[in-house]
């Protein structure tokens, strides 16, 4: 071994050491926030008052969202409008929008007719064209599209991690291989 090398492997034996004794030192309760000595019976830092815990937030009631069973679109049921000839696929403002606030949550009722193996259901930021940047969807999930081809879909909003802000979304069919098509 090189002598650099021992010097770098001893460097970084001494940071991580270091490193160690700070974390155990401040999660010790030894020392608080910034420094300042814990206080024994509440364990805030000494000459702050404690806070008042929040009250628990209630969930925004789920909101219907039916998607329409057909498409604004005028083609063949045998054609597919896909992503690329977006001079077919609908203007973004033709599908649904919402708001959305983590701090509340949402939960939207998607419905509708699928066509094919799966239907997939899209959420973009209300600012985004999709027909422009496909791939910039907040939300992308496929599901498998029922014998009877209609489906009805609950999707908790916090389950895609979105921030918040105004989305549209819409559903599309989608194929055992391949991208979404169709959207509506």
């Amino acid at each position: 071994m090189s002598p650099n090398t021992i010097l770098i492997a001893a460097i970084a034996i001494i940071v991580l050491l270091i490193a160690g004794f700070a974390g155990y030192w401040y999660l010790s309760g030894d020392m608080g926030l910034a420094g300042t000595p814990q206080t024994a019976t509440t364990g805030t830092p000494s000459g702050i008052a404690p806070t008042t815990p929040l009250a628990p937030v209630e969930p925004a009631p789920a909101q219907e969202a039916p998607v329409p069973a057909t498409s604004t679109i005028e083609y063949a049921p045998t054609v597919k409008a896909t992503i690329a000839e977006p001079e077919k696929l609908p203007e973004q403002k033709e599908f649904r929008a919402f708001s959305y606030n983590p701090a509340t949550g949402r939960t939207l009722t998607v419905s509708g007719t699928c066509a094919d193996a799966y239907y997939a259901v899209l959420i973009f930021d209300a600012k985004t064209d999709y027909r422009k940047d496909p791939a910039a969807a907040r939300a992308n999930s496929a599901f498998a599209c029922p014998s009877e081809r209609a489906f009805k879909k609950e999707l908790r909003m916090q389950d895609f991690n979105l921030p918040a802000g105004s989305y549209y979304f819409f559903t599309a069919d989608q194929g055992k291989t391949g991208s979404w098509y169709n959207p509506r």
